[in-house]
């Protein structure tokens, strides 16, 4: 992650931070994703039901939302550094 590389970058203590601060996010992330499954399991055939419902639908969500985001980024790359670099 990002935070790591920063530690990591910032000076030998965080050099020798950044390995411990690795090692924690990972177990964070591998305990967020125990709760969810915990509560998955606890709602039980419902949560079945919910995945199978969005089967199909979500990679389409997916592909739309990132065309949204990429049109939007290209929009904004044009409006802002790259007519700045032109008018200066």
């Amino acid at each position: 992650p990002q935070g790591v590389g920063a530690l990591a970058s910032v000076s030998l203590t965080g050099l020798l931070l950044a390995g411990p601060a690795l090692v924690a996010y990972a177990l964070v992330a591998g305990l967020a994703v125990l709760i969810v499954r915990v509560i998955a399991t606890i709602a039980g055939p419902f949560s079945r039901l919910a995945g199978l419902l969005g089967e199909k639908e979500t990679p389409r969500l997916w592909g739309f939302m990132l065309i949204g985001f990429a049109a939007w980024w290209f929009v904004w790359l044009l409006t802002g550094p790259i007519r700045n670099m032109i008018v200066l």
